[in-house]
């Protein structure tokens, strides 16, 4: 696939957030093909037909009316090129929720979408979209069983990565651990231990506040607020030494007591921003 093919597809994707969350409907019509496929199911519920509903946005309008801010999140494309003329994805999805009244957005799904791309006379546009979406139960850290035992060691590792005890850090992650840090980079063990015992805290004065714990099988869902100044480069973001607030979801995966993957979702613009504040 050629460079300009790509980026156009990856706009497409970009789009299909951005038109949503702002409830463009024509926008966000003409991101599909005329006679479009579209389905959705809940956990292992009944597909549903959402070629024509979809469309017209039904769901995101009444969470308006109703004072509710619906924030999707498409990350982690992978692109296979069957042809010249059709492309097949998957991405992964976050949707948030966040009422005007709140300070903070909440996990609402999560789950993959597939894909298919076809170029038209008018360039590339979707024919298929079909979403595959979890409906996270909270969690209350009382509760006794498994579900228990895999927040205790996520909450390990945050304290860890807080408090800079890297080799207690170290030991609750799997030797292949996959990390996705929010800048997109990827790491494994060996980059990770690199990366901490480098690198200064680039954030001062910092105070979290857990916002919501999930745990769906062996997935750990944290979210959370963190407030700060930032004091350090970050992610080729230069200090500015302001105060901020940035929301994040991370996503743990836990397999034999140990981590065995870290997705970690943020707006990096928050802090890019800042230098215009």
């Amino acid at each position: 696939m050629n460079l300009e093919d790509r980026l156009e597809i990856l706009d497409l994707i970009s789009n299909l957030a951005y038109y949503n969350d702002t409830i463009n409907e024509e926008g966000y019509r003409n991101l599909f093909v005329e006679d479009c496929n579209r389905t959705i199911r809940f956990r292992d519920g009944e597909l549903r037909d959402t070629s024509e509903d979809g469309l017209k946005m039904g769901h995101v309008k009444m969470l308006a009316e109703q004072g509710i801010i619906d924030k999707h999140y498409y990350v982690n494309p992978v692109l296979k090129q069957i042809s010249d003329t059709k492309v097949e994805g998957k991405v992964s999805a976050l949707i948030l929720n966040q009422h005007l009244d709140e300070p903070v957005p909440k996990l609402a799904s999560f789950g993959t979408c597939d894909l298919v791309f076809i170029k038209t006379g008018e360039g590339w546009r979707i024919q298929e979209f079909h979403v595959h979406l979890h409906i996270p139960d909270p969690f209350t850290h009382g509760e006794a069983g498994v579900a228990n035992s895999l927040v205790k060691i996520v909450d390990d590792y945050l304290d860890a990565r807080r408090n800079a005890q890297h080799e207690k850090l170290f030991s609750l992650l799997h030797d292949d651990v996959k990390i996705l840090g929010a800048s997109g980079k990827r790491y494994g063990k060996k980059e990770i231990k690199k990366y901490f015992k480098g690198s200064e805290t680039p954030f001062g004065e910092m105070d979290y506040n857990r916002v919501g714990t999930y745990v769906v099988g062996n997935t750990v869902i944290i979210e959370s607020l963190m407030k700060a100044v930032h004091v350090g480069e970050y992610n080729g973001i230069a200090p500015s030494g302001k105060r901020f607030e940035l929301p994040s979801v991370e996503i743990f995966e836990i397999k034999d007591e140990k981590i065995t993957s870290i997705r970690q979702y943020q707006n990096n613009k928050i802090l890019s921003n800042l230098h215009n504040r």
